[in-house]
């Protein structure tokens, strides 16, 4: 080889190293510009994309609906906020500048929705393609033109059906046409087949997971926070009403009546003082410390008998509240439009203690147990309403003693007050 063939092969080496950190840097910068975009046109997005970090490696192609070489350009990663790209699969895709715009909002709502961490025991290449179907649809609804063959659906954007609707559907036409024991995505019909152009990295263990979490929280409370600022400077928010509905619906207490159950017993346990009695190990010091007022605190459950909750609904509720009774003092009312003071249960020891003494089956009305309360109960700190949520009461007055109101429905939110919390039941069996 002469000199100058090994000059042109080194001037050929330095233009092919050109070319690829060329293409490396330009995606670089077009996802910063794209992020300044959305900053600008679509500040929820551009503030979620501002937290998430980038990073430019090999992404390995996955077999997506039976494809081998199928193209995954993009991956997230919801534990670490972690958006990772592959310049080479970019160039040999030839995406534009809208494709990788529409691919930046496609990860930013990964995280938004918090789709990975909502996988529950579900199938995960499927769980892909329903998140996928839900994060399109309202890309779509946010002005996003989507990209050629992408995964889309107008019967699910019709109807709006969340992610976890669209799995069932696409669970059972993947069974429905399951020859044999294979992945299950390879048997969806071809309408609910499509481009996926990025890959999911699920969390892995509780730190993992936890993580995901607070980045989904964090995600949610800035969109919360960028939509309240905008509605009050322009009137109205940025984000389709499509994507504040699910928002709101990730945003609300997640709350079961378990849970619920043992953050009012912990909170009355820790904080709740009293010098009525005194510990015995320091008394014997002639030291008077105060105990912990759990035993003395009372706590109120009414229980709409008006004739809608039947007996096995009742034991439920009752059946729940067993470590409640265990440690507070509680009293049981039972309630149609009457209170039963003859059948009012104190001191209660078990649920057949408390079926015994239930009656009424008249209309509602929960004004005469909450004034029953004032009247005789100034000392209850917390009120638990098990209801179906019909009352006939336009106000109701919660006395002031009540730090916490706490109702379980199996129908509809009462009227006429507004409790700390509400349970629906339906949800929770």
């Amino acid at each position: 080889m002469t000199f100058f063939h090994f000059f042109i092969c080194i001037l050929f080496l330095q233009l092919f190293v050109f070319i690829f950190y060329q293409t490396h840097v330009d995606t670089e910068k077009e996802i910063r510009r794209l992020i300044s975009k959305f900053i600008i046109k679509r500040p929820v997005l551009g503030a979620i994309c501002l937290r998430m970090k980038y990073e430019a490696k090999p992404i390995p192609k996955k077999e997506i609906f039976g494809e081998i070489e199928a193209h995954n350009p993009f991956a997230i990663t919801p534990a670490t906020n972690t958006i990772s790209y592959d310049p080479e699969q970019i160039e040999e895709m030839q995406l534009k500048s809208e494709d990788i715009e529409f691919i930046l909002a496609h990860e930013a709502m990964h995280i938004l929705t918090g789709s990975l961490i909502r996988l529950g025991d579900r199938d995960p290449d499927l769980w892909n393609v329903a998140c996928d179907f839900e994060i399109n649809y309202l890309l779509n609804d946010m002005g996003f033109n989507l990209p050629i063959g992408i995964l889309y659906s107008g019967e699910f954007h019709q109807n709006y059906y969340y992610a976890e609707k669209i799995y069932e559907i696409l669970l059972s036409k993947a069974q429905s046409n399951a020859k044999e024991n294979d992945k299950l995505i390879t048997y969806l019909p071809e309408e609910y087949q499509g481009k996926q152009l990025d890959q999911h990295i699920y969390p892995k263990g509780q730190e993992e997971i936890a993580q995901a979490k607070i980045n989904t929280q964090n995600a949610l409370s800035t969109a919360s926070q960028i939509e309240r600022s905008m509605e009050a400077i322009h009137g109205s928010g940025t984000l389709p009403t499509s994507i504040r509905r699910l928002v709101n619906k990730l945003l609300a207490p997640q709350v079961t009546w378990k849970d619920y159950l043992s953050d009012v017993t912990t909170t009355f346990t820790r904080n709740n003082y009293s010098y009525r009695k005194f510990n015995p190990y320091y008394r014997m010091q002639n030291i008077y410390v105060p105990t912990l007022r759990s035993s003395e605190t009372k706590v109120i459950v009414i229980v709409d008998t008006s004739g809608s909750i039947d007996e096995e609904t009742m034991r439920m509720f009752i059946s729940e509240l067993i470590p409640l009774i265990q440690m507070f003092d509680v009293t049981f009312l039972s309630c149609d439009a009457d209170v039963y003071v003859e059948d009012i249960v104190e001191n209660v020891m078990g649920i057949e203690d408390i079926l015994n003494h239930i009656k009424g089956g008249g209309g509602t009305s929960f004004v005469p147990a909450f004034k029953w309360i004032e009247e005789n109960a100034m000392d209850a700190c917390a009120v638990i309403l098990m209801t179906d949520g019909y009352n006939a009461d336009n106000h109701i007055e919660i006395p002031l003693s009540v730090e916490k109101t706490i109702v379980l429905t199996t129908g509809k939110e009462p009227e006429g007050f507004t409790p700390d919390v509400v349970i629906p039941i339906e949800e929770e069996w």
